[in-house]
């Protein structure tokens, strides 16, 4: 597993690794048909879109992920509702990768360069090496053209070997989406050997990587790229419209370890399909937005950074670069404007 996944650690409370037990299939059955009709009774568009995300992995258990889709898909059309699904994933499955293309709208796809930085971030149950299988995985929905977005967590020791990880990508995977973050140190990343890369270390090459790869690499850093979309909230944690839904009923709006206690918008009951919401809780999430940062007031990106992870600005536990932000958004406001390349560090 991840040595450096921002979910719990061995150190984590009871509720925490009860949250994260499997949902057992009558449990998944009741949340869809809450879901759906909520859906139908909104009158609103009949697509409706659920996210594989957080944690675990959502293909470990590859026959209930089958079930899972499926059923939600033939429930949703019963009703005259269309499910869609985004999902992240490790990609360490087997034979999943037709009913993916056919099934799924879009993935984030977790892979951290070449074979050796790989395996040693994301090592498989027992430590042995996962990048293989992971490999070939990407390799097939790139080749079928699957939409996807492949995501690098970045760590003190990978950073040392980031030019190789941009060849890496340049080579076997020419003109992807690249979404880079550095790891946080909360969750398993809290107590691991690799560490939260240096903040001027991490400036300088990820935007250096972003000049030299601009014709090679599609590079997203998700505080910074966004200039066309102008926001007030960095994630939908705060916005109030993602809701991460657990086998012991809580509803959160972050999967991060400790987010619950931040983020605990709601309640689900499984015996009677009832949603009981956090209103307060939801309010005091709402006002986490750029609007209320006092040092991001003067700051031109900030409708484009919405002043980074609200979580991370809590427990200052991760890298928010503001000078890496900014000089990103000056260079594609430039692109937008005058339709040239300008390097701003």
């Amino acid at each position: 597993r991840c040595r450096y996944c921002y979910l719990g650690s061995e150190h984590d409370s009871n509720h925490d690794m009860e949250c994260r037990r499997p949902m057992t299939k009558k449990q998944y059955e009741t949340l869809i048909h809450m879901l759906i009709k909520q859906k139908v009774e909104s009158n609103s568009s009949p697509v409706f879109t659920i996210i594989l995300y957080g944690g675990g992995e959502p293909t470990v258990d590859e026959d209930f992920f089958r079930y899972c889709i499926t059923y939600a898909k033939e429930y949703g059309l019963k009703n005259g509702i269309i499910v869609r699904f985004f999902m992240t994933t490790n990609g360490f499955y087997n034979n999943l990768s037709d009913f993916i293309i056919e099934n799924i709208e879009y993935i984030t796809f977790s892979m951290d360069g070449s074979e050796d930085v790989h395996n040693h971030h994301r090592p498989a149950i027992g430590g042995t090496n996962s990048f293989q299988k992971v490999f070939n995985n990407a390799k097939t929905l790139y080749q079928a053209k699957f939409p996807m977005t492949f995501r690098i967590t970045v760590s003190d020791y990978s950073l040392k070997r980031w030019n190789e990880i941009m060849e890496f990508y340049i080579e076997n995977f020419p003109g992807c989406n690249l979404l880079i973050g550095p790891m946080v140190a909360i969750g398993h990343g809290s107590d691991s050997e690799l560490k939260v890369p240096n903040k001027a270390e991490f400036t300088e090459k990820i935007y250096d990587s972003f000049l030299y790869t601009r014709n090679k690499l599609n590079l997203i850093i998700s505080s910074s790229t966004g200039v066309d979309n102008p926001r007030y909230h960095y994630c939908g944690a705060s916005r109030g419209d993602v809701y991460i839904i657990s086998s012991d009923g809580s509803v959160n709006g972050c999967a991060h370890a400790g987010a619950d206690e931040r983020f605990n918008h709601g309640k689900f009951d499984f015996e009677t399909g009832i949603m009981q919401w956090n209103k307060e809780v939801i309010k005091k999430s709402f006002s986490l937005n750029v609007l209320n940062y006092k040092e991001c007031q003067n700051c031109f990106g900030k409708y484009i950074c919405a002043g980074g992870c609200p979580d991370l600005r809590y427990t200052n536990a991760g890298v928010n670069s503001c000078t890496l932000n900014r000089n990103i958004i000056e260079h594609r406001l430039n692109e937008r404007i005058y339709g040239v390349n300008s390097s701003f560090m």
